[in-house]
């Protein structure tokens, strides 16, 4: 609850629960917002490499249940103004009580994402110098 990292806590395919910050994250009002949601239904029809949504997220949920884990970057949609953005999510298996759950731990990448576009470009500059 008290982590800056938005945590989902996901039972099949579908969001069980969250924190305080997945609510900040997506521009959510409440847990029920969220709560019943697939990834896909918080994200643009396709991803940054041209795979749609509902793809991606089988093969990611598939290889998270496989291997117990799966990192990896997803754009995803507020829904307070429908603006993008990129997230770092770490995706792992956990078992409680028996059960197999997923439990999604994400930042926003924007700001870093930004920063290493501005690092590109001071770099080419000072390569073109």
């Amino acid at each position: 609850e008290a982590t800056a990292d938005a945590v989902l806590l996901f039972e099949g395919e579908r969001i069980a629960d969250c924190n305080p910050a997945a609510l900040r994250i997506f521009g959510a009002d409440s847990r029920e917002r969220l709560v019943g949601r697939r990834p896909s239904e918080l994200s643009p029809p396709r991803q940054h490499d041209g795979e749609t949504s509902e793809a991606r997220e089988r093969r990611l949920l598939e290889r998270a249940l496989t291997d117990g884990s799966a990192a990896f970057e997803w754009t995803h949609r507020r829904l307070d103004d429908g603006s993008d953005f990129v997230a770092e999510v770490l995706l792992s298996r956990i078992e409680i009580d028996g059960r197999i759950l997923m439990q999604a731990t994400l930042r926003d990448a924007t700001e870093r994402r930004q920063a290493e576009m501005e690092l590109r470009k001071l770099s080419l500059a000072v390569e073109q110098s």
